[in-house]
């Protein structure tokens, strides 16, 4: 059965499971949604999804959501190339570390970027939809150190770059 994944550009969650599809080397079928356009609000996305949101994924008839619950599933389904360390004590910490990051420090990070962005003018450019996830996950970096948001970070500027290419596009 293929894996078919549902995302958004702007999405760092999004970007997450793609890097884990990526490093688990599985095949899967990428669906890039406009978010803009709302396309993860659609009646097939909300029968997958009750939030509407992204990342989503569906293998054969089982369909997950939520980033870190997609990527726990594919550790399970596909032990090969372990996401969540080789042993429980490391699987714990990372989850620790996830949901410390998630709990304690994402809320603040992001108030942060947000006030960040507002002061330099992105919202009134129209780029604040796609800055906001790239500051985030960089004063993210500050606070972990795991190799996850080195790739994430990775990812970041190949999307950003096709972003700006879009955005240039269609302002020319």
């Amino acid at each position: 059965m293929a894996i078919d994944v549902y995302w958004g550009s702007g999405s760092p969650y999004s970007w997450r499971v793609l890097l884990a599809l990526e490093h688990k080397g599985l095949e899967y079928r990428s669906h890039l949604l406009s978010l803009a356009m709302q396309e993860h609000k659609t009646p097939q996305m909300m029968a997958m999804t009750p939030r509407g949101r992204v990342p989503v994924l569906k293998d054969g008839d089982y369909v997950v959501f939520e980033s870190l619950a997609v990527m726990y599933y594919l550790d399970r389904k596909y032990p090969a190339k372990p996401l969540f360390g080789d042993s429980p004590e490391e699987g714990a910490v990372i989850m620790r570390v996830c949901c410390e990051f998630q709990a304690y420090i994402e809320p603040h990070v992001m108030r942060i970027t947000r006030a960040l962005l507002n002061r330099i003018g992105a919202a009134r450019s129209g780029y604040i939809g796609v800055m906001v996830p790239i500051v985030a996950l960089v004063i993210s970096a500050a606070f972990e150190s795991f190799a996850w948001h080195v790739l994430t970070l990775v990812g970041i500027v190949v999307s950003v770059a096709g972003n700006v290419v879009v955005l240039r596009e269609k302002r020319s």
